[in-house]
């Protein structure tokens, strides 16, 4: 694969990334009628839920996604009864610094669950595909051998 294929590939996976909470956004501007603020706080619940089904419960990324899926569901309905609906007949201006105040909330419950720390996902990583008999240098394994010069071992394809 040429090296411009993996950064598109790259290139729209983080696009992907920038782009969902922008539509959520937007799509909630347009339903509710109110800037919700907490959009991003509900897909870093999402996330640490997915982190916790697939590194502690050790579900595959997929199972995880779709867990994090109706979890994220489930807050969102949640603090959508418990802070906005009260507050529906107010000015925009209201329910945007309500929404501003779950940010800080859910953000706040995240941090005292799981920490500051820097987490991973546990999804194996692999390599770009060669096909076997190809003249590619990815055909071989790289071996190491010793330099008779110096005491230094170096990898050669």
């Amino acid at each position: 694969m040429p090296p411009i294929a993996q950064y598109v590939f790259n290139g729209v996976v983080t696009g992907g990334i920038l782009a969902l909470p922008a539509v959520a956004f937007s799509l909630l501007w347009r339903l509710l009628r109110f800037p919700n603020f907490a959009v991003s706080t509900y897909l870093t619940v999402g996330a640490y839920v997915a982190l916790v089904l697939n590194h502690d419960a050790r579900a595959s990324i997929e199972l995880a996604w779709l867990g994090a899926l109706v979890a994220t569901g489930v807050v969102a309905l949640a603090v959508d009864y418990v802070a906005f609906r009260p507050m529906r007949d107010r000015r925009p201006f209201s329910l945007a610094i309500a929404s501003i105040g779950v940010a800080f909330v859910l953000e706040n419950v995240v941090r005292f669950i799981w920490g500051n720390d820097f987490r991973s996902f546990d999804v194996p990583v692999t390599r770009f595909f060669c096909a076997p008999g190809s003249a590619s240098p990815c055909a071989r394994p790289p071996t190491i051998r010793a330099s008779p010069r110096s005491r230094a071992c170096r990898p050669s394809a």
